[in-house]
Order: structure tokens, then C-alpha cells, then sequence
């Protein structure tokens, strides 16, 4: 990710993903090991709580649940990309990429 990519308000993220290759601390599997991730850290609301993130967008994706605070989410539907995050009292947080920059493979 570059410095440029902030979460405005609403939960649109905007910005410039670089196309990554061989990313293996991502995934064991080989086909999502290449494309352009985004790095959340979430904020002590949700210190302690169970999280919930889902890719609602495309065909969807399993939802992963842990307490830990840092993700690494991969943009599987390119600028179409959604995700919700929930948390036992915390507001939902969905995050989409239609003004974000997502360098393509070179």
C-alpha cells in the first residue's frame, strides 16, 4: 500500500495499491499469493471483542472471525472489492475500493 490510501468517511477508501507477487505470508495457496492487499489496523473499540470481516462483494467469501486487531484483506474483485467488519458493540464498518488505485500486474 502507499501512503497515499486513507479510509474516508462512509468507508470509501481511496489511494494506490500496488500489484504484489509472491506474498506466501498471505496464503499457502499459490493463486492468492498475487494481487493488491489493503493493511487495516482497527482501533481499541475493538480490543478484546471477536471480529467478524466478510468480503460481501462478488461471489463472497467465508467470513474469518479473531481478536486480532491488524488484517491484511486481498482485493479479490479489483475496485469492486467490499468488506464488513463487526464487533459485538462496535458500529459495522464496510469498506469499499471504487476510488482507490489498484496498479495492475506488470
Amino acid at each position: 500500500m502507499n501512503e497515499d490510501v486513507k479510509i474516508l468517511p462512509g468507508g470509501h477508501v481511496v489511494g494506490t495499491f500496488p500489484y504484489v507477487q509472491e506474498f506466501t505470508k498471505f496464503s499457502g495457496t499459490k493463486a492468492e499469493q498475487e494481487g493488491n492487499y489493503f493493511c487495516l489496523k482497527l482501533g481499541s473499540d475493538y480490543a478484546g471483542k471477536e471480529i467478524t470481516v466478510q468480503r460481501t462483494s462478488g461471489s463472497g467469501g467465508k467470513s474469518k472471525k479473531s481478536s486480532d486487531l491488524e488484517w491484511v484483506l486481498r482485493l479479490t474483485d479489483g475496485k469492486d472489492t467490499v468488506y464488513k467488519i463487526t464487533a459485538d458493540s462496535v458500529p459495522d464498518l464496510v469498506i469499499d475500493f471504487a476510488g482507490a488505485t489498484l496498479n495492475a500486474k506488470q
